[in-house]
Formats: C-alpha cells, sequence, structure tokens
C-alpha cells in the first residue's frame, strides 16, 4: 500500500514518503525571483544590441561620407594644372626652411656685429695720444738735425727721405690742420668769450631750432638780416643778466635818441647856464636808462618763456 502511494504521489509532482526521483525534486523546487527582476538582464542585451548596432550604422555613414570627400578631392587634384597649388605640407616646410634660414644669418650677423661700447673712442683716444707722441719725436729729431747742420763737419751732406716717411709726414700735416679747425670751431662756440648779447643770441636762437620745444629747424633768410649770420641787434646788444635790469644803468643803448643827443651837443654852444640843465637832463635820462633796461630785460625774459612754451 505504501508503495502505491508513493507512486501515486509522484505522479501528482509532489513529494511523498520513500525514494523521490530528482527530475521530480529539480522540476518542483523551481521558485521565482523575491523583487520581479527576472526579465531585466534580457532588457539589458536587447538594448546593447540595438545600441551597437546603431552606432556601426553611424560609422558606416561616416566612413562612407569621408571616401566620397576622398574621391572628390583626388578627381579635383588630377583637373588641377599645378598640382603642387595644394601642397599645403610641402609649402611650409619651405617657408619655415626660409625662415630659419634668415633667423641663422639675423643671429650671425649680431654676433659679428657685436661691439664694445666704448672701444670705438678708447681707439680714436689711442691714436690721438700716439699723433702727439711723433710730433714730439720728430720735433725732437728736427731739432737735433739743425744742431748738426750747424757744425762744419756735416754742412753740405745730402739727405735722403723715403715714400713711406713723406706719406707719414703728409698725414701728420693733414692731422695737424683738421686739429686746428677744430680747435678754431670750439673757439667760436665757446660761450665764456663771447658777449652777452651774442651768446643770449645764440641761445635762443638754438633753442627756437630745437624742434621739441616747438621750434622750426628752417634756416632763416640771410638777406632779411643784412649781413649772413649775424643779427643787428647783437652789434649794440650787451645786456649782462647777471645784473639785472640795473646792469645797463651804465651802459648807454639809447638808439633812438643817442645820435641826435650827440649831434645837439656838437652844435650847442656851451653858455653860464649850461650846467643845471646838464645835471637835470642828467638825471632824467638816467631814470630813462633805468626804464629801459627795465622793459629789455622783461622784453627778453617773455620771448625766452615763450619759446619755452
Amino acid at each position: 500500500m505504501n508503495i502505491s502511494f508513493s507512486a501515486t504521489n509522484q505522479k501528482k509532482g509532489n513529494l511523498g514518503y520513500g525514494l523521490n526521483s530528482r527530475s521530480s525534486v529539480a522540476d518542483g523546487s523551481s521558485t521565482k525571483n523575491v523583487f520581479g527582476d527576472d526579465n531585466s538582464d534580457e532588457e539589458e542585451c536587447n538594448e546593447e544590441t540595438a545600441n551597437s548596432s546603431g552606432r556601426q550604422a553611424v560609422n558606416q555613414q561616416i566612413a562612407k561620407e569621408q571616401a566620397a570627400l576622398r574621391k572628390r578631392a583626388q578627381a579635383i587634384l588630377t583637373t588641377v594644372e599645378d598640382p603642387s597649388m595644394y601642397d599645403y605640407d610641402g609649402a611650409y616646410d619651405t617657408f619655415k626652411s626660409k625662415q630659419d634660414d634668415a633667423d641663422d644669418q639675423a643671429k650671425k650677423k649680431a654676433q659679428e656685429d657685436r661691439k664694445s661700447k666704448y672701444i670705438g673712442d678708447l681707439l680714436k683716444a689711442a691714436q690721438v695720444r700716439e699723433r702727439e707722441r711723433d710730433a714730439i719725436y720728430e720735433r725732437r729729431i728736427a731739432r737735433e738735425q739743425a744742431e748738426e747742420d750747424a757744425k762744419e763737419e756735416f754742412s753740405g751732406k745730402e739727405k735722403f727721405v723715403t715714400k713711406a716717411y713723406k706719406r707719414k709726414l703728409e698725414e701728420r700735416k693733414q692731422w695737424e690742420l683738421e686739429q686746428e679747425e677744430k680747435e678754431r670751431q670750439e673757439d667760436a662756440n665757446d660761450v665764456t668769450k663771447k658777449s652777452a648779447g651774442a651768446a643770449f643770441a645764440s641761445f635762443y636762437g638754438n633753442l627756437n631750432k630745437n624742434v621739441a620745444a616747438g621750434g622750426d629747424r628752417s634756416v632763416p633768410n640771410e638777406e632779411e638780416n643784412g649781413q649772413p649770420g649775424k643779427n643787428p641787434i647783437d652789434s649794440y646788444d650787451d645786456f649782462d643778466p647777471r645784473g639785472g635790469f640795473m646792469a645797463d644803468f651804465e651802459k648807454s643803448t639809447d638808439l633812438q635818441n643817442g645820435d641826435a643827443g650827440e649831434e645837439e651837443e656838437q652844435t650847442k654852444e656851451p653858455t653860464q647856464s649850461s650846467a643845471p640843465v646838464d645835471a637835470m637832463s642828467m638825471r632824467e635820462r638816467r631814470q630813462k636808462k633805468i626804464a629801459e633796461a627795465r622793459i629789455r630785460y622783461l622784453k627778453r625774459r617773455e620771448d625766452a618763456m615763450a619759446a619755452l612754451q
């Protein structure tokens, strides 16, 4: 009875008493997932396959477009007369090589032209000292030769001079002339040896020519002043700026009444009442000179300020 009962239970798929087969246990033990995620893995796989297929299709389309563009570019190159027109890499290499060569030449030239800042002045000073020493030596030799010529035993003897020595003497003579001209220019431009009027005239003249101060470098017309390179004001202007406007007190520069006053004094006969008149006129002339000197001083000051502006 027991065996039949178990057999009937096995047929129904339920466990019974006694021996049970493994297949029946495996079939009856299958249970569902607690969280209900049985189909999630399958959905993910389906999404991955769909994405991969879409990406592959896009890549294929891009590859086709690139191939079409490449074919089109090759067709254009075949129709162009000059194939190097679109050779950008070759053109860049050529341009870069030329630029590198130019940079190398510029660096070499800069290294060759690099000199000391003061070497030129030092060499010139050394040449001047050497010429001065040669001149001193030549003067000493000339003095000794003159002493020898004065003696009877050396009188009437021939003297021989080489071409190199003659050339050296000519160069020294030319150098001496240049030095004399340079000294003459320095003396002409020396302010301490000029009168006050000439010094101030040259100062303001150079100031008016200063472009930075708003001046003009144009050369003035020489015919307007009557004499080339000379201002007619300098002939009578001996104003000394260090003494102020009172410095002209003793220096008469009355251009308007000076000549007329001298003629009147020459033609006027001396009288007995000339002493008080001369005293009064001397006082008036003194005051007039002071006023004129002050006016000239103020005018020069205004001109200087205007030139600086």
